[in-house]
C-alpha cells in the first residue's frame, strides 16, 4: 500500500526537477510550489483542461488518502454524510456517490464533468 509520506516523497522529487529547470534551486519551497502551479495553470489553458476541475479533484483525492491512511486528522463532521455527483456537459447529475473518490472515478469515464457535492 501506498503511503501518504511516499506520495510527499514523490511530490518532492516533481518539485525538485520544476525547480531545477526553472532555475529556482534553493528557493523558499513555497515560492518554488507557487511557481509551478502557476505554471499548471498555463498549461491547463493550453491544453483546454479545467484547472478548477482538476483542484476539485486534488483536493477530494487528498482528504481520502489522509482519512484512508487515518493520519491523525479527523474528517469535517458531514463529510461522512456527504453525498457526491457528477455533472457532464449537459448538466445531468450521476450519482448519488457516498465519496469524492468514487465520484471521480466516474467523472473520468465522462470527459468534461465536474463533481459536486
Amino acid at each position: 500500500m501506498v503511503t501518504n509520506h511516499e506520495r510527499a516523497e514523490w511530490a518532492q522529487k516533481a518539485l525538485d526537477a520544476f525547480a531545477e529547470a526553472c532555475h529556482m534551486v534553493g528557493e523558499d519551497t513555497e515560492i518554488v510550489i507557487s511557481d509551478l502551479l502557476c505554471d499548471m495553470m498555463h498549461l491547463c489553458n493550453f491544453e483546454q483542461i479545467n484547472w478548477n476541475a482538476c483542484i476539485d479533484r486534488a483536493s477530494g483525492h487528498y482528504k481520502e488518502e489522509l482519512e484512508f491512511e487515518n493520519d491523525g486528522l479527523e474528517p469535517e463532521e458531514d463529510e461522512e454524510q456527504a453525498e457526491y455527483y457528477v455533472e457532464d456537459d449537459d448538466k445531468k447529475l450521476h450519482g448519488p456517490f457516498d465519496s469524492y473518490y468514487d465520484a471521480c472515478q466516474h467523472a473520468d469515464a465522462i470527459h468534461g464533468c465536474v463533481v459536486r457535492r
